[in-house]
């Protein structure tokens, strides 16, 4: 049985922010030329995915046209698979040669500024939307999208479509993500516990997991990912998510925005033994993997990871792991069902492309946003997709994700889209996580301290 995922945004609030995607590690590389010949260009994309009927011989409109592609899909991994298969997909149905290029993700941020002046860019290019599509786009080298994908965004969530300060779309994302909860089953079986729904029963789990030698909720702390979800989440719901975003737009200050107050809470979840003491080490695969074998009962992280969840079951555990909204906190009825998600990983078309090139590179956008793609996308990837009209078939995903797509479509869930400042987030968050959340929750810093120290290094940081 087929169901339809109608997916994204029940109420949209642009608060401070991207989600950087994530990727495996791999080596950058510059932009090689294409194939010489449409017949290598063949053998390069590899076989055609199912589901998409090729052109007749002497009927596909692109025959011919080359084009390059740059993102931080490794081949080898889900999202690799998915973009390569689309690509070969396409090629069998127009003609147009797409060269796939890889560049790890942290090697590709580091370089969009030499991308930039050296004139580099991809034909279609790859972005994280807010602060970091800026410099793309004060160097002109976007091309406005409105007119070319006006029936193609019809379809699409709002979330999706990217657009500038004056209202122009310059990239459109191809998934959507939330954060969600993430528990072991067996784990809460095992004790006699049920998953909490309320701060009030998250304290008493984690008292009772703590001290039954059980980690309440493994934390990816080593590069700080981890530890700035949770503060978000928990200041997201004490203060919303517009006091956040006033900060960042200048127009409102850290105190307003309750974060003496968040930092309290964080303490109290961490005196009730909710994180290991050694969490401060742990790195992505070493929290998920606490996870899997039972070593921790939940893991606040987002859709995304399911498919390394997936990768990682060697370990053992993935029937065991399922997925829910982050505990209610009583303060706000209108906070408490906040979902933290959106967007985030875009593709754009270069401004130097004309004619069938860009003819080309517009229809390859409209094939990887249409229903049908995007099925296969989440069927390949379990990432959420962002076509409203998009029909999965559930025993082709993990049902993993099919939990997660149920509280993503929630009408009583609000999902928040954070894609929008970048740099001031980013700036924050960095802080946040490098110098701050350990000495919160270790309670080597009172809340107030934190407030004070951490204010002076994010205004110096962004003079910088």
């Amino acid at each position: 049985m087929k169901r339809k995922i109608l997916a994204l945004l029940l109420s949209v609030a642009l608060v401070g922010g991207v989600m950087m995607g994530c990727a495996g590690d791999g080596n950058g590389g510059d932009v090689a030329p294409p194939a010489d010949t449409a017949d290598e260009a063949a053998d390069d994309t590899g076989d055609e995915p199912a589901g998409d009927e090729p052109a007749e011989a002497g009927e596909r409109p692109f025959e011919g046209v080359r084009l390059t592609l740059e993102a931080i899909y490794p081949e080898a991994d889900q999202d690799g698979r998915w973009i390569t298969e689309l690509i070969a997909a396409y090629y069998e149905k127009t003609g147009a040669y797409i060269e796939y290029i890889f560049t790890e993700n942290k090697a590709y941020q580091d370089r969009v500024m030499a991308l930039v002046a050296g004139d580099n860019v991809s034909d279609i290019g790859f972005t994280w939307g807010g602060g970091f599509t800026s410099q793309f786009l004060d160097a002109d080298m976007i091309s406005f999208l409105d007119d070319d994908m006006a029936e193609t965004i019809t379809e699409l969530s709002d979330a999706a479509v990217f657009r500038d300060e004056q209202g122009r779309i310059y990239a459109i994302a191809p998934h959507a993500w939330c954060m969600v909860l993430y528990y072991n089953t067996a784990v809460f079986e095992e004790h006699n516990l049920s998953v909490p729904g309320t701060w009030e029963e998250l304290l008493e789990v984690s008292e009772a997991l703590s001290a039954a030698g059980v980690t309440p909720i493994a934390v990816e702390a080593l590069t700080g990912d981890g530890t700035g979800w949770i503060f978000d989440i928990i200041h997201y719901r004490i203060a919303g998510p517009q006091v956040i975003q006033d900060v960042f737009d200048g127009t409102g200050t850290f105190e307003e925005a309750m974060f003496v107050e968040t930092a309290e809470w964080v303490q109290e979840l961490a005196a009730a033994g909710a994180f290991a003491p050694d969490f401060a080490v742990d790195s992505y695969d070493d929290a998920k993997i606490r996870l899997l074998m039972g070593e921790a009962a939940m893991y606040f992280d987002g859709s995304y990871m399911v498919g390394g969840l997936d990768h990682l079951d060697a370990f053992g555990g993935m029937d065991n792991i399922s997925a829910t909204n982050f505990p209610a906190l009583g303060i706000s009825a209108d906070n408490d069902n906040i979902v933290m998600g959106g967007t985030s990983d875009a593709f754009f078309i270069n401004v130097r492309l004309e004619g069938r090139d860009r003819e080309a590179a517009v229809g390859f956008l409209q094939f990887m946003f249409s229903a049908e793609q995007q099925a296969i996308m989440a069927e390949t990837t379990n990432r959420l997709p962002i076509n409203l009209y998009t029909e999965l078939d559930p025993t082709q995903v993990l049902p993993l994700f099919n939990v997660i797509s149920d509280i993503f479509t929630n009408p009583d869930n609000l999902v928040y889209n954070v894609t929008t400042n970048r740099a001031p987030n980013t700036v924050y968050q960095d802080i946040l996580r490098a110098m701050f959340f350990t000495r919160i929750a270790g309670g080597t810093i009172t809340p107030e301290d934190f407030l004070e120290e951490f204010v002076p290094i994010y205004e110096n940081a962004m003079q910088e």
